[in-house]
């Protein structure tokens, strides 16, 4: 996990700053998935929460597959 944080902060200053416009698109649609799970966890930090997210483990399938 720490080794996707760490590629995570690396990557979104040069993918956001416009250095490859061509990935921004893909990058933002992972990042935003990732937050919406962060964020869910944040407003209700049990373990109940991450049953309760649709399509939890497919969208982090899709994460994984695409970074």
């Amino acid at each position: 996990m720490q080794l996707c944080q760490r590629r995570w902060i690396y990557l979104e200053p040069i993918l956001v700053g416009g250095a490859l416009p061509d990935q921004l698109d893909r990058f933002l649609k992972l990042d935003t998935a990732f937050k919406n799970i962060m964020k869910a966890l944040e407003e209700k930090p049990k373990l109940q929460t991450l049953a309760d997210i649709e399509g939890l483990e497919q969208t982090l399938d899709n994460i994984n597959e695409e970074q």
